[in-house]
């Protein structure tokens, strides 16, 4: 089998019979200088296109509808390999944030879609790759491995993949020989299909509702409902370990005598569902307890409470704020993952208005703790931690926390001095920190790195620096810069997206050079993932009626078939933040008021990822970080 580099390509990689090819990017690496989580995204990748050699080659599917059936099990088990190869990679941990929570949050809107989905135009094949195919097909089908246990998935995959080589399969197919895997009824009597057929026909996803009816005799009870009003058969880890087929009727689980702790449901978080747990009896005791499970189940507890944030209530969104601070000084990635994506919602919940302060210094305060433990220095830091830290110094810097930014400007200055080169894991995050404060002087400093470096996944890093200037003047030049032969077609979307995520002028600015733009752009990107990157890049960001209203206007006079449903579904987003911004902003307002007081007159306050800044008065010392370069 022969894996190819292309330099310019239009997708990440695509697996012809016997001839795998890819983005360099995508493939290559560096055995001492590229970054761990790198090594992770191609191992992840290389192992997607060679189970395609089964799934999707030696198996086809019958029609467009179906998928899922090789995206999904390319997805799924790309993971499974890339843990029996490097299992201190903790790469399942990777599988719940990027795949799982990521199909979740899709399917909690009205504009997602069934996994198995009808196709009646060219255009819409395209639109069906999308992370219902790819991320949630995987998701159940991690799910059906737990439920069946891998003797019966391996037995019943030896049969899907005997009976139907060198031909085409659908969805029922595979059911039917997953069933020949099974030694024993399941506790109900259900077959694999009559559990897991609703998972690819059905849209959405089922919350599991738990409650605790008595604090001494510690019963849970388990209710199900669905925002589409659907029920499924729900596999799933209950407290004691067994794994339980839930559906429509309340079920109820008596925990042992004298077990405490969280009363823990989906424990692994292998269950496409979200769990949401009654505030007064679970949530609001149990937040201390929190601390002392396994990471997974961390993260999946808050990201169940912050699924569905924007249209979720007012209450709901309080007690995200009330827990959200018991993460402070958690390292371990998959948790802090979670806890970035998080502060995203509730950032974009108040930026540009009177709230922003309170945000940041709930921001900080959850987050300094983090860099406390982490520190600075990446060889004392143990797997994916370091991830942690890079991202943990990119979002304070971002934030404008000026320790922070000050401790990145001084040991850049180092760097550019010809001292000690920054460390791998750190060096984008400080580098973009320095872009996002930065002027003329780093803009010609980042470009001629960029244009001196050989390696594309240096080049790829320096794009995402340059784009995070916040200087109005250095973005429209990069703009305009992106679209020249130094930019590659592959790479010139992320770096306009990365433009429209640095704040008011930077969306401003990205959306207008994309109008402009609009007849080289459509010539450009004509489908697939990067047209719909890239138009997801310059309008996810805003958030206002008056914006949704100008960007469905610009639409509808200038059609994208390959983007229908990216359009529908970003809007949908965008209107669901407006109507939370109308709606809970003052007592947003009053919650982070109350728990953290206006800062005297005279601080400094960043104002939401803007280069625009409120001048500390002359008598106010300076950070620490500062004094040092001084």
């Amino acid at each position: 089998m022969d894996l190819v580099a292309v330099p310019d390509f239009y997708i990440g990689a695509m697996e012809n019979w016997g001839l795998l090819t890819f983005r360099e990017t995508d493939l290559l690496f560096h055995p001492q200088q590229s970054t761990l989580s790198r090594r992770q995204y191609v191992a992840i990748l290389v192992c997607h296109e060679i189970a395609h050699q089964w799934f999707g080659n030696l198996v086809s599917i019958a029609w467009w509808d179906q998928t899922w059936l090789k995206e999904g099990f390319a997805t799924w088990i790309s993971y499974l390999a890339v843990d029996h190869l490097f299992p201190e990679y903790d790469i399942w941990s990777d599988f719940l944030t990027t795949e799982m929570m990521v199909a979740l949050r899709l399917d909690s809107l009205d504009s997602s879609h069934p996994i198995q989905v009808e196709v009646q135009d060219p255009c819409q094949i395209d639109e069906i790759f999308d992370a219902i195919s790819y991320n949630k097909g995987a998701s159940i089908i991690n799910m059906l491995f737990h439920w069946i246990g891998k003797p019966a998935f391996q037995t019943g995959m030896q049969t899907y993949l005997s009976e139907h080589s060198n031909s085409s399969a659908r969805t029922a197919d595979l059911w039917r020989a997953l069933e020949t895997g099974l030694t024993s009824n399941t506790e109900d009597g259900s077959s694999v299909e009559d559990v897991m057929d609703q998972w690819t026909t059905l849209q959405g996803y089922p919350t599991l509702n738990v409650r605790l009816e008595d604090c001494e005799s510690r019963t849970l009870v388990i209710t199900q409902s669905s925002r589409f009003q659907h029920t499924w058969k729900v596999p799933v880890k209950l407290p004691g370990d067994q794994i339980t087929l839930i559906g429509a009727d309340e079920y109820r689980v008596n925990m042992e005598p004298g077990c405490i702790g969280f009363p823990l449901v989906n424990s692994g978080q292998s269950t496409f569902c979200r769990v949401n747990y009654d505030w007064e009896s679970i949530l609001k005791p149990h937040l201390p307890d929190i601390q002392y499970l396994e990471s997974r189940d961390k993260a999946g507890i808050l990201s169940s409470l912050a699924l569905n944030f924007m249209r979720s209530g007012l209450d709901n969104k309080l007690h995200l704020l009330e827990a959200v601070g018991h993460y402070a000084g958690q390292i371990d990635w998959v948790v802090v993952d979670t806890l970035l994506s998080v502060l995203d919602d509730i950032e974009s919940l108040v930026q540009e208005t009177s709230a922003w302060a309170g945000y940041l210094q709930l921001a900080y305060s959850i987050l300094l703790p983090i860099l406390e433990k982490v520190g600075w220095e990446e060889e004392k830091l143990d797997g994916n931690v370091s991830f942690t830290q890079g991202a943990v110094i990119q979002r304070l810097g971002k934030l404008g926390h000026n320790d922070t930014c000050g401790e990145a400007s001084l040991l850049w200055q180092r760097e550019e001095r010809g001292g000690q080169p920054l460390g791998k894991s750190i060096r984008p995050a400080v580098y973009r920190t320095v872009a996002s404060r930065g002027g003329h002087r780093e803009m010609n400093y980042f470009l001629d790195l960029y244009r001196r470096v050989q390696r594309n996944e240096e080049k790829r890093m320096l794009l995402t620096v340059l784009g995070s200037f916040t200087n109005t003047e250095i973005m429209q030049q990069m703009l305009e810069w992106s679209m020249s032969d130094e930019v590659k077609l592959q790479d010139r979307v992320f770096l306009i997206s990365c433009i429209a995520d640095t704040g008011l002028e930077g969306r401003y600015a990205a959306f207008k050079f994309f109008q402009d733009n609009f007849s080289e752009l459509s010539k450009q990107y004509t489908s697939g993932s990067l047209l719909k990157r890239l138009i997801k890049g310059v309008i996810k960001h805003f958030n206002t009626t008056e914006d949704l209203n100008k960007i469905q206007l610009y639409f509808q006079k200038h059609n994208v078939p390959g983007a229908l449903r990216t359009i529908e579904q970003c809007c949908e987003d965008i209107r669901l933040l407006v109507q939370a911004r109308d709606t809970s902003q003052d007592e947003v307002l009053k919650y982070l008021n109350n728990r953290f007081p206006p800062p005297p007159a005279g601080d400094l306050i960043l104002t939401p990822r803007s280069s625009q800044y409120k001048r500390r008065s002359f008598n106010t010392p300076l950070d620490k970080a500062t004094q040092r370069v001084l």
